[in-house]
């Protein structure tokens, strides 16, 4: 798919959501510092224009190839016009894979830690004086799996049904 169907596509899906109800990211991963040809370059540019007048942050996690011994990754080639970099990420027009690879640690972090939720194991409220009350909740982070119910689905739509 060239890339800029997929930022039209994006797009069309980031245009739904409410402005306020948000932050609208979009991640690009890559190890290829040049996706499109010439004439899709123009097409491309045009949409993530479009992107950004949607107010969509749109990141990009450069990867690095599995022949490169010092990962490099050139923004000029194509990035610099579709994207805005902090300049600390930036040497020479060069962008810095590492760091890119220290942010997607992050990123991966970021959603480990959406995806399990820290469950509130117990609370304790304490009265310092008459008046003054302080809640602690305790958490834990680890927790043991315990398989979900059996549900009732319909054998011809696939729909859950109601119990």
């Amino acid at each position: 798919m060239p890339l800029n169907e997929a930022l039209w596509a994006c797009q069309q899906e980031l245009r739904a959501i409410e402005k306020d109800s948000y932050a609208k990211r979009l991640f690009i991963f890559t190890d290829y510092d040049k996706p499109v040809n010439e004439e899709d370059r123009e097409l491309s540019e045009t949409r993530a224009g479009d992107l950004a007048a949607l107010d969509v942050n749109v990141e990009l996690f450069p990867l690095p190839t599995y022949d490169q011994v010092v990962p490099s990754f050139d923004i000029k080639q194509f990035f610099a016009n579709l994207i805005t970099f902090d300049e600390d990420d930036i040497a020479d027009g060069v962008l810095d894979v590492e760091g890119a690879l220290t942010k997607l640690g992050d990123l991966t972090e970021r959603i480990r830690q959406r995806e399990f939720r820290k469950r509130v194991s117990g609370k304790c409220s304490l009265e310092l004086s008459k008046g003054t009350k302080i809640a602690l909740n305790f958490f834990s982070t680890v927790m043991k799996a315990k398989k979900p119910g059996a549900k009732l689905i319909h054998g011809e739509s696939g729909k859950q049904l109601a119990q």
